[in-house]
C-alpha cells in the first residue's frame, strides 16, 4: 500500500467526520430556529414597506402570520436540504467496495502437481486441505497454512492450487506467490533445502530495509520471499 493511497484515504476519512459531524449537529439541535432567525431580518423591512394606511394593524398581524408560516416552511425544507446534502457527502466519502469479493486463492501449474505439492509441504510447512480428482487421471491440489492439517483446512485465507500442465505448457517468468516472512534467511535456507532453485539470493530493496529473495519450485514456478523492515 503506497503512501498515496494512505494520504487519500485519510483525506476521505477527515471529510466523512466533518460532515457526519455536521450533519448529527443539525439532527440533534433545532435547525429551524438557526433558519427562522436568517429569515426574520427581512421582517421589519417588509412590514413598513408592502403595509401602511389604514388597515395597517390588520395587515401588521397578517404579515405576522404569513411570515411565521414561511419561516416554518421555509426553514424545514432549508433543513432537510442540508441533512441530505450532507448525508450524501458522507456517503460520499466512504471507501468504495465491491460486495461479497474476496482473495480466493493463487494458481500455480505443475507437470507432476503430486510432487510439487510436496515441496510447499516441506519448504512452507504447509498442509493439503483439498484434492480434486481430473477425468484425465491427473489431481489439482489446494495446500494452506496451518501447525497441523485440520487448523489448515479451518484457515480461511487464500490459498495455493496446484494444478497440473502438459510439458509443452510454458512458465511466465514472474513469480505467481509472494511469502511474506519474518526470517528470510532462514526461509530461503530451508526452502533450497527442501529442492528449491535459487532465482536470486536474499537482497536488501535499496535502503528500505525491506529484503527479497526470488526462488523457483521443482517445477520452475517463481517464488518470492519477502521480509519487510523490522
Amino acid at each position: 500500500m503506497d503512501d498515496s493511497y494512505l494520504w487519500h484515504e485519510s483525506c476521505a476519512r477527515s471529510k466523512l467526520y466533518v460532515a457526519s459531524s455536521l450533519y448529527f449537529f443539525l439532527l440533534f439541535f433545532n435547525g429551524d430556529k438557526i433558519f427562522c432567525d436568517l429569515i426574520n431580518v427581512t421582517r421589519t423591512a417588509l412590514k413598513k414597506e408592502r403595509f401602511k394606511g389604514r388597515n395597517k394593524f390588520i395587515g401588521r398581524i397578517s404579515m405576522k402570520k404569513l411570515l411565521n408560516n414561511r419561516c416554518l416552511i421555509v426553514s424545514s425544507w432549508l433543513e432537510k436540504f442540508i441533512k441530505l446534502s450532507l448525508l450524501f457527502i458522507s456517503l460520499s466519502c466512504l471507501p468504495i467496495t465491491h460486495a461479497q469479493i474476496t482473495f480466493n486463492a493463487a494458481r500455480i501449474t505443475a507437470v507432476d502437481s503430486l510432487s510439487v505439492a510436496e515441496f510447499y509441504k516441506e519448504a512452507f510447512g504447509m498442509h493439503e486441505v483439498e484434492r480434486i480428482n481430473l477425468p484425465n487421471g491427473e489431481v489439482e491440489i489446494m495446500l494452506n497454512f496451518g501447525a497441523t492439517q485440520a487448523e489448515a483446512i479451518a484457515n480461511t485465507n487464500a490459498e495455493i492450487v496446484v494444478m497440473p500442465r502438459t510439458v509443452s505448457q510454458q512458465h511466465e517468468n514472474v513469480a505467481h506467490v509472494i511469502f511474506t516472512v519474518t526470517n528470510i534467511q532462514d526461509t530461503f535456507l530451508a526452502a533450497t533445502a527442501a529442492g528449491a532453485g535459487v532465482v536470486r539470493e536474499p537482497f536488501e530493496f535499496g535502503n528500505t530495509g525491506i529484503w527479497i529473495a526470488m526462488i523457483a519450485d521443482p517445477d520452475g514456478n517463481q517464488i518470492e520471499l519477502l521480509q519487510y523492515a523490522k
